[in-house]
């Protein structure tokens, strides 16, 4: 049986703060370190870059990017960016997205499991290059 061992960290640490995290978990044996992606402070996909260029071994996750604040588009956008730029090391998380910074943002928050799930197969069509143009 294989155990994944992983930290989170959040999102409100510099670029180089997480990549020298990130570093610091990949020399302590985790397999992965994760990044939450809440809005008003760091870009979670700006700081998985980071420490893409700090690590070679860890799995880098942003934990989740959400289909209300950022369009499923745009997501696997980002999504496929990580990959190519982390040679196949980055995570996806897929979330609904927390009422209380989407309230903040003054952004729509319907149904959520509904709307994830739409996202969800949106993004995966759109990874697998079957864009529906």
């Amino acid at each position: 049986m294989k155990l994944t061992f992983s930290v989170r960290f959040n999102n409100d640490v510099a670029p180089a703060e997480f990549a020298r995290l990130a570093a610091l978990a990949e020399e302590g044996g985790f397999d992965q370190v994760w990044v939450s992606n809440d809005l008003f402070f760091h870009s979670a996909p700006v700081l998985v870059t980071a420490a893409a260029q700090a690590t070679s071994r860890i799995e880098l996750g942003v934990g989740v990017f959400n289909p209300v604040s950022m369009h499923a588009s745009e997501i696997a956008m980002v999504a496929a960016s990580l990959a190519e730029l982390t040679e196949g090391r980055a995570l996806l998380g897929i979330g609904a997205g927390a009422d209380r910074f989407l309230t903040w943002a003054r952004l729509a928050f319907d149904p959520p499991v509904a709307r994830t799930e739409r996202a969800i197969k949106e993004i995966r069509t759109l990874l697998a290059g079957d864009a529906p143009w």
